[in-house]
């Protein structure tokens, strides 16, 4: 079973694209607090469950950015 409290949805992310809270071009990115750097995206998977439920994982790649190199952050939920 997927806890969907936990993360956000794709209509979450859709809604972002479409008030422009996000746009086409920016890059997907997950934080890597441990480093202190920012991983693209490589790849994604769509994982099911018994229950039917089902989840869109990502897989994190190599360092894109580096979080010294931050100079604001917004967040952007819905």
């Amino acid at each position: 079973m997927v806890n969907k409290d936990n993360t956000i949805t794709v209509g979450e992310l859709m809604k972002m694209l479409a008030d422009g809270r996000v746009t086409l071009d920016m890059p997907l990115a997950i934080w890597d607090n441990a480093e202190g750097t920012v991983r693209g995206i490589n790849a994604t998977e769509i994982h099911f469950y018994k229950d039917g439920s089902k989840v869109l994982s990502f897989f994190s790649g190599a360092p894109v950015s580096d979080i010294k190199d931050c100079v604001s952050t917004a967040e952007v939920f819905p």
